[in-house]
């Protein structure tokens, strides 16, 4: 009853004991409370300070525990509040010019970085003296006063009225009442989506807290605090159970805060996997959200020869949005959109945003880990993020509940030295799994020498030793560009055909 934006709604009155159209929040949470059992999201769940979860038992069903959360500043918000600064206290932009400075030439775009600017770069050589009492002062400044923010709606008071006007004019007395607490709410509304982000006093005091982390990435600054909310339910629940197929001990101990030891791992014997098969398609790198045009011709040429191959019935899961085709972290975990599906491409791998995952981490160990970062905890926390969003994404086909005459196929799309195929592949036991070269597949998925060379290799290991004028005839390819292709190599025609038929009857899976 307390809640300034709450009083000022015109339907607050229904809202709080009953339920229609446009109202009844407060009748629904009041009534769900009530229950002995409850289900919603985490975050919606009340404070430990007002609720009592000592008997509960709390289950988290594939929900991440929420222990950190980020105050976005635009180039708007920077401006608009060194404006207020320095219309309100001048000499505080003064003592801040070592640090401000150095994020306008970022929000100018003068200074640029391929994972932005982790927090130890930009506080790199910027000194504040002072720093608690600045805080102090700007906090006093830019924190908003919500009682003043929130205005209370006008209304006509029928203190002292007759009863015979009361009867008279009452219907007329609560459309104006209504009407008043309508354009109340619409100005709060107004007011409360204009107010600036308050970045810079958390900004601050991460600094002095040394709680916290911030960054400078795609043109915003990006200042990520912890969140306590979600450890602070499980810390006072009874008993907490979380159901979560590819999540792991370590990182949930990190995430809680607790030692790994006060976790008890139950799970169920995991099936065999003889359908399926993960073939990991090499040649075409990593493909990334940015990638060329030449590369999405290349994946498009690999992709519609999958589909001939697959008569159609085949997916495809990209960090790429098309009509065609699924998302990474999407559509890879919690659905069954895929299970009828003979065959799946995962195309490049699940890696997330490095700033983003740097101050995660940063906040869970309670040091500054830059995204570039060779620390080994960091390195192993980034590749159990690509595992588990791997093992789900493979998981799609949902090969466990298909008859096991149905073969299944697995196409990844990627190649990079630090790939965890084993561990993707130790999750699904007795599967079939293999390299295959991309050329092998669609001979369109490789470069002009790529493909020159494939054609060469693959005519002389199906039809042996032969004349230039007759390797020419059955590659399509001209007498001098071969020629041109061996002298290239090194050699004359006749020495370079000969050494090259003799490195593919050694090793054939060379090309």
């Amino acid at each position: 009853d307390d809640n300034p934006i709450c009083m000022t709604c015109p339907l607050v009155g229904a809202c709080i004991h009953s339920s229609g159209i446009g109202f009844g929040y407060k009748f629904k949470r009041r009534s769900a409370l009530a229950e002995g059992r409850l289900r919603c999201s985490p975050s919606s769940l009340p404070h430990p300070d007002g609720f009592d979860y000592q008997g509960s038992l709390s289950i988290w069903d594939d929900t991440r525990i929420k222990y950190s959360d980020e105050i976005v500043a635009s180039n708007n918000d920077f401006d608009r509040t060194l404006a207020q600064l320095s219309t309100a206290r001048p000499e505080l932009l003064v003592q801040l010019q070592p640090l401000t400075a150095k994020l306008r030439a970022m929000f100018d775009g003068e200074k640029r970085a391929k994972f932005g600017f982790s927090h130890s770069q930009i506080m790199d050589g910027v000194i504040i003296p002072d720093l608690d009492s600045l805080l102090a002062a700007i906090r006093e400044i830019l924190t908003p006063n919500l009682s003043e923010l929130i205005d209370a709606p006008d209304g006509i008071n029928t203190t002292g009225m007759s009863a015979k006007d009361k009867k008279k004019w009452g219907s007329s007395i609560v459309n104006v009442n209504r009407s008043f607490r309508g354009h109340t709410k619409q100005s709060n509304i107004n007011s409360s989506e204009s107010m600036p982000s308050n970045w810079l006093v958390r900004l601050l005091e991460t600094i002095v807290t040394s709680k916290g982390y911030f960054r400078f990435d795609r043109g915003a600054l990006v200042v990520t605090i912890p969140d306590d909310y979600h450890r602070s339910i499980v810390r006072v629940s009874k008993l907490n159970l979380f159901l979560d197929a590819t999540h792991n001990r370590e990182d949930l101990a990190l995430e809680l805060g607790v030692n790994p030891a006060e976790i008890l791992v139950i799970s169920q014997p995991v099936p065999t996997y003889d359908n399926l098969k993960i073939s990991l398609v090499t040649g075409m790198g990593n493909p990334t959200k940015d990638r060329r045009d030449s590369m999405q011709d290349r994946l498009d040429a690999l992709g519609q020869t999958l589909r001939d191959r697959h008569h159609g019935n085949i997916a495809i899961i990209d960090k790429v949005r098309s009509p065609d085709s699924g998302l990474w972290y999407r559509d890879s975990r919690g659905t069954n959109a895929y299970k009828d599906c003979e065959a799946l491409v995962l195309i490049g791998s699940p890696v997330p945003n490095l700033g983003s995952l740097s101050a995660q981490f940063s906040i869970l160990v309670g040091r500054q880990i830059a995204p570039t970062s060779d620390d080994p905890e960091f390195k192993a926390y980034i590749n159990r993020q690509i595992v588990a969003e791997t093992v789900q994404g493979v998981g799609r086909l949902r090969a466990q509940h298909q008859p096991a005459d149905k073969q299944l196929t697995i196409y990844w799309v990627c190649e990079r030295a630090d790939l965890p195929v084993d561990d993707v592949v130790a999750a699904y036991p007795n599967c079939q799994h293999d390299r295959v070269a991309a050329i092998d597949i669609c001979l369109q998925t490789g470069t002009a020498t790529q493909q020159l060379h494939h054609k060469v290799a693959q005519t002389l290991l199906k039809f042996g030793a032969m004349t230039r004028e007759k390797l020419a005839n059955l590659t399509n390819l001209s007498p001098a560009a071969l020629t041109k292709y061996f002298s290239q190599l090194g050699h004359n025609f006749k020495k370079g055909s000969q050494l090259l038929l003799k490195a593919l009857y050694s090793s054939r899976d060379l090309f």
